[in-house]
């Protein structure tokens, strides 16, 4: 392998635990006991997390009503862009060059007004 190769490797490695790594700590709290609880000590590895999370109604009203958000967003983010990506693709029009400013431009001053 190349230096250059190993580089590239060293690089995507890098950034794969930069991504994979807080994935796999909320995983990892999730089945690890916080609290004691009759039967499980604190730091033993159990789903006593997750059996009170589905035991409250509330929690589990809070996860539909999550779940029934994020696919409404889904549904409707890909009615409108698909039909826009096409349209943009496909069609010329003035100032089409310049279209993929737009979200950068969102982005900054999203940033600069403190969100």
């Amino acid at each position: 392998m190349t230096a250059r190769g190993l580089l590239r490797a060293l690089a995507f490695l890098a950034l794969a635990v930069f991504i994979i790594g807080p994935l796999v700590q909320a995983i990892v709290l999730s089945l690890t006991v916080t609290l004691p609880h009759p039967g499980a000590s604190v730091g033993d590895w159990s789903l006593v997390n997750y059996r009170n999370i589905f035991a409250s109604p509330a929690l589990v009203a809070s996860l539909g009503n999550s779940l029934t958000y994020v696919t409404a967003n889904v549904v409707l983010t890909l009615v409108v862009a698909l039909p826009a990506a096409y349209a943009l693709s496909r069609y010329r029009f003035v100032g089409d060059r310049h279209v993929w400013r737009v979200p950068q431009r969102v982005g900054q001053s999203c940033s600069h007004s403190g969100f």
